[in-house]
């Protein structure tokens, strides 16, 4: 019986490590701000497009991703803007 509940709090402890976000940075971007976990990154974008100009603001959830840099993301989610304008 304690082998299994042993068994049982590994398993959970293990979940819980890979996919509980910690707060990693907050730029001074406008106010972005980076959560990571083992297995993913959840970055909440507020950054001005251009200078003076509108705030863009979204969330997102980049799996596996947890590698790359803000910037390479940043890149990532411009290429989205710009294909949702067309």
């Amino acid at each position: 019986m304690k082998k299994i509940i042993y068994i049982s709090l590994s398993v959970v402890l293990v979940l819980v490590i890979m996919f509980v976000p910690f707060r990693k940075a907050e730029y001074d971007d406008g106010g972005t701000v980076e959560y990571v976990a083992l297995t993913y990154k959840v970055v909440k974008w507020k950054r001005y497009m251009t200078h003076g100009g509108p705030i863009y603001e979204s969330t997102r959830v980049y799996w596996l991703g947890n590698k790359k840099s803000i910037s390479e993301l940043w890149e990532r989610e411009t290429e989205i803007i710009n294909e949702g304008q067309k």
